[in-house]
């Protein structure tokens, strides 16, 4: 940038080298999905770090799982994978209208399994079941 007293005379663009190409993907996982059938055909040096934001209202909870599946013989590196925003907003707000005193003890266990997205659905089925057995033994001895 040049400037004089008067203000600003001139910008000078200057080019940017891209040294490692990286993508933001947001959608449904249908949607995310076909985004990346388009890295089927990338021809690129480097894999493409990607930030992936998944909008879909259900909860999934083996969505690490499946990205992995999609992107494992793709050309590209996940380095972020999340919820949108405004869908984590969405569920808090609606969580807030509840009281600890409205929800079952099952509903509470159920809510917090659902907050970790490292289980797959084999480990909550048998987190559950113990669970329930352990609860159906202390409701016994009351």
């Amino acid at each position: 940038m040049d400037f004089s007293l008067e203000g600003l005379q001139s910008v000078t663009p200057l080019p940017v080298p891209c040294f490692q190409p990286m993508q933001i993907l947001k959608g449904s996982l249908a949607q995310i999905e076909q985004q990346l059938m388009a890295f089927h055909t990338s021809e690129t040096e480097k894999p493409v770090w990607l930030d992936i934001e998944v909008t879909t209202q259900e909860y999934l909870s083996d969505l690490q799982r499946r990205i992995e599946a999609l992107t494992a013989e793709l050309p590209v590196d996940v380095l972020l994978l999340h919820r949108s925003r405004a869908l984590r907003q969405n569920s808090l707000a609606r969580l807030d209208n509840e009281t600890l005193s409205e929800l079952k003890v099952e509903e509470v266990f159920a809510r917090r399994l659902a907050l970790d997205s490292e289980m797959d659905d084999a480990q909550i089925a048998q987190l559950t079941t113990l669970f329930r057995s352990t609860l159906a033994e202390m409701e016994e001895n009351e």
